[in-house]
């Protein structure tokens, strides 16, 4: 991996762990007492800080380094958790997200500023809380262990050096720790130095450590590694900071390497006790304890280790196993692909060699019966292959839930509203694509409903509802599709407002007859606001059409819904993915189209006498629906047939039929885009190719309506059926 590559994975796996420590910021604010999210926001700030420093984020190190410290404090219960507190965080994760893409250099003088101003209010808290702000840590690594025989006991507290206190940053009384730590064999290999964890350890206080060597086999031994590692580590060490601050020393290898922390000495610290074991850990032999102070630790020692190792093969008991599986799960917030689906789909690629090999020899032996047999094979195979591909783009939409979350805290806040964000499905899939298209439109009307529909406390409660308003995201599968419903529980749409403005506009006459539905439509056209002013939130006539325009560019379709005096609800429905689509391949003439399958809904047919008219009408179900002729519509050149099929289709929740030549069959289309220089083709939606290599254009067809209803409106017919 080069250093671009690198850092490029480290910025992922940061935005990554934000996302973490942003849902469990959340989290807390609903919790204060939960202890496990506490654990991830320090785990977070922690991996961050680390990482920063090892790939020339000094800034971001030297940041969250301050930050981490607060968090630590906060797990020990030295600081409460406070909304001032949790509103700092959010906002320094906004600042690290900043300074992850920088360009290479120092931070410019704003960023730094910020980072002041951000570091002031974490400082402040602390002062406040009584606890002593840390020392900020250098962009640089830690300084390195020092000599055994040199070392030197912190300074503690107090004229008699009775050790009760230290006076090092974020310090409680001293105790002393004898840990043991069994790297993996492959610790090298995977990129950890151990010589870093020590000196991580030496920042902790003094400490002495033998290495056990017995284990290292000969060198000319079958299958000697040079690089495994077979030596383990005793250390005895002197710290202030808490038996927290040693385990998060070794945060990266616990999980594959054996690690015991234990206790030895705590509590208040004679000055004879330091002196004794400053004597210890400057003469203590490499080798093997021979002194009486080392064989009093040893006895000690072992009978505590063997104590933890009971209580560890014991597992966790049944009050905490819940809590360790929930802590353990990790929240899928960027594309991970689990390594049995990439298993599966090499399987299948092995199979597909196999089957070609098998084709070739049927087409040279010319034995057709084989060739068959082949095909059959090679559909159910490609069949599998599509569906296990596609598996590997789909995430839970639950993973960009956390963002409107946070956007409905801070907007709320800042309207002077009370509103709980409700979140229900999080666990359907959708295509990693529709999933990052889809979050601006969702922004979008979450701020309309923040800002239009919750209604203040005060009038919600002399309206007779509770003073905190709700508005609720869900998500479900429908058939082929995925809808989403935003619903809210405020004040609701005034039909008569629409109608007024849509009057005043000139987008409706003054004696329309026009339904609730067609009237709640018009929120969606270019430019259109009831907002009696305009705020920094909404009002300007920007939003809703820009929505509509980007679940249209998906394949989708959005609606709302509308109960005066009890809220709106917004309905957007969604493909599962953008890959491939469902549909019928039609043909006009010489060209071929592809008619979604989410927007068919039948099929008629049709004699033609005469040149048919480009908008018709065609009777279904007992009711006159509209008709549009492909081939008129398309100029499209030779004879018109005299018997044509119909496909029926809805769009914008009415029928219409489309008039075509021939009705191929079902296709499933790999979707193309199209070149920029066709982009302007709205009812285009992409492009496929066919099994013989030719061209189909998918079909767009509520953009296509709308051409077709343009395109009559400018005619000389007067009474069209659109």
């Amino acid at each position: 991996m080069t250093m671009d590559q690198a850092v490029t994975t480290y910025r992922d796996e940061a935005l990554e762990l934000l996302a973490e420590l942003e849902r469990a910021v959340l989290d807390l604010e609903a919790d204060p007492g939960n202890r496990d999210r506490m654990a991830a926001c320090f785990r977070a700030m922690h991996t961050i800080k680390g990482g920063g420093a090892m790939f020339g984020f000094e800034e971001i190190s030297r940041f969250t380094h301050e930050i981490e410290t607060a968090f630590d404090l906060v797990r020990n219960g030295k600081l409460p958790v406070t909304s001032q507190l949790l509103t700092a965080t959010l906002m320094a994760g906004d600042h690290i997200k900043a300074l992850l893409f920088v360009p290479e250099g120092p931070p410019p003088d704003e960023l730094l500023t910020r980072s002041e101003e951000l570091l002031q209010v974490f400082r402040s808290m602390l002062a406040e809380a009584g606890q002593a702000a840390p020392a900020t840590a250098p962009a640089a690594a830690v300084p390195p262990a020092p000599s055994p025989a040199a070392a030197s006991i912190p300074t503690y507290g107090g004229a008699d050096s009775d050790g009760s206190a230290c006076d090092l940053p974020d310090a409680g009384p001293p105790a002393i720790y004898w840990v043991r730590f069994a790297p993996a064999a492959d610790l090298l290999a995977n990129g950890t130095e151990p010589l870093g964890l020590f000196e991580e350890l030496a920042a902790l206080g003094p400490y002495r450590a033998h290495a056990r060597i017995a284990d290292i086999p000969a060198l000319d031994a079958p299958g000697y590694d040079p690089e495994a590692l077979a030596a383990s580590y005793e250390i005895l060490l002197m710290t202030c900071r808490g038996e927290n601050a040693i385990r998060d020393v070794f945060l990266f290898v616990e999980d594959t390497c054996r690690l015991a922390v234990v206790p030895l000495v705590t509590g208040r610290l004679r000055g004879s006790d330091l002196e004794e074991f400053l004597a210890f850990f400057s003469h203590m032999p490499a080798d093997e304890e021979q002194t009486v102070a080392a064989s009093r630790l040893r006895t000690l020692v072992e009978a505590r280790l063997r104590q933890v190792e009971a209580i560890r093969a014991k597992g966790p008991s049944k009050e905490q196993a819940p809590k360790l599986k929930q802590e353990t799960a990790p929240a899928s917030t960027s594309l991970r692909v689990d390594s049995a689906k990439l298993d599966a789909l090499v399987n299948m690629v092995g199979e597909l060699v196999i089957l070609q090999s098998r084709l070739r020899q049927a087409v040279k032996g010319e034995n057709m019966a084989a060739a068959a047999d082949v095909d059959e094979d090679l559909e159910r195979l490609t069949d599998a292959m599509r569906d296990s591909a596609l598996e590997l783009r789909m995430l839970p939409i639950g993973t960009v839930f956390s963002v409107f979350l946070r956007l409905v805290r801070d907007l709320s806040a800042s309207l002077g509203k009370e509103v709980n964000f409700v979140a229900e499905g999080a666990e359907t899939e959708l295509d990693k694509t529709v999933i990052d298209r889809l979050k601006d439109p969702l922004i979008h009307i979450i701020r309309n409903s923040l800002d239009h529909g919750i209604e203040p406390p005060g009038e919600r409660t002399q309206a007779g509802k509770p003073p905190a308003g709700r508005i609720i995201l869900s998500a479900g599968h429908s058939g082929g599709n995925v809808v989403i419903r935003i619903r809210d529980d405020g004040r609701g749409v005034d039909p008569a407002r629409i109608r007024k403005k849509a009057v005043e506009r000139g987008l409706l006459a003054p004696d329309a007859d026009v339904s609730d539905k067609e009237l709640l439509a018009l929120l969606f056209e270019p430019g259109f606001s009831t907002a009696e002013k305009v705020s920094d939130v909404s009002g300007r006539g920007v939003g809703m059409d820009v929505v509509k325009k980007n679940i249209e560019a998906m394949r989708g379709t959005v609606d709302m819904e509308n109960a005066m005096g009890q809220g709106t609800t917004t309905v957007i429905t969604l493909p599962l993915t953008l890959a491939i689509i469902d549909g019928f391949n039609v043909r006009v003439g010489d060209e071929s189209y592809i008619v979604p399958l989410s927007n068919l809904r039948g099929f008629q047919e049709r004699f033609v006498t005469g040149q048919p008219r480009q908008v018709d009408s065609i009777e279904r179900m007992g009711h006159l629906i509209p008709l549009v002729s492909l081939r008129r519509l398309f100029s499209v050149p030779g004879g018109q047939p005299d018997y044509e099929r119909v496909v029926i289709v809805e769009a914008d929740g009415e029928m219409t039929g489309i008039a075509v030549d021939v009705v191929v069959g079902r296709q499933q289309a790999v979707i193309k885009s199209l070149d920029e220089s066709y982009r302007h083709l709205k009812w285009i939606a992409g492009t496929t190719i066919n099994g013989d290599g030719s061209i189909s254009l998918i079909l767009d067809v509520p953009r296509l309506l709308r051409m077709a209803r343009e395109q009559y409106q400018r005619t000389d017919e007067r009474e069209s059926p659109l």
